[in-house]
């Protein structure tokens, strides 16, 4: 067994000397790179509007400054948000038993002083629920589902506004 321990050490050793860095890592965002937290902190969210667009402004600052600290606001993030709801499932009778909730986010993130936009991308999650026999039940599993949809889209915007932070970084 100990040849195993020295096998997984030697796949391991270089990518610690090449500043490999793992995007996704649970460590505090502050102590794993402080200039990116620093970016996060100076971006400001735009009005969403509807329940799911307060969710996900919500969930954006608990993604990109989960420490609440105040800074200078340099960046500002607008986000136009687009929900469908599609049949999954259609049996015989023509009734419907399954519907995929469909949030499509459009990101435009610009400098507060100059106005110009200096990224652009989009952000599409889904997730489905059954179709139920009461209508409290519906309304209720799509509101989980909607509010499960809208963190998940939170992350993945934090992934893209990541992604854009280091290209730009290496460019600079």
């Amino acid at each position: 067994m100990w040849w195993f321990r020295i096998f997984i050490i030697s796949l391991v050793t270089p990518l610690a000397s090449c500043g490999f860095h793992p995007v996704y890592s649970q460590k505090s965002q502050d102590t794993a790179n402080p200039e990116m937290a620093a970016f996060f902190r100076e971006i400001t969210i735009d009005e969403i509007p509807n329940k799911s667009g307060q969710d996900l402004k919500n969930s954006l600052y608990d993604a990109l400054n989960p420490a609440s600290v105040s800074s200078d606001k340099k960046y500002r993030l607008e986000v136009k948000l687009k929900r469908d709801i599609i049949p999954l499932i259609i049996e015989k009778d023509r009734s419907i038993t399954r519907y995929s909730l469909v949030y499509t986010a459009i990101l435009n993130l610009s400098e507060t002083a100059s106005g110009k936009v200096i990224y652009s991308g989009t952000s599409r999650t889904s997730g489905s629920y059954d179709a139920l026999n009461s209508d409290y039940a519906v309304y209720m599993a799509e509101g989980d589902t909607g509010y499960r949809v809208i963190k998940d889209m939170a992350d993945d915007i934090k992934n893209k506004l990541t992604s854009f932070y280091i290209k730009r970084d290496k460019k600079e």
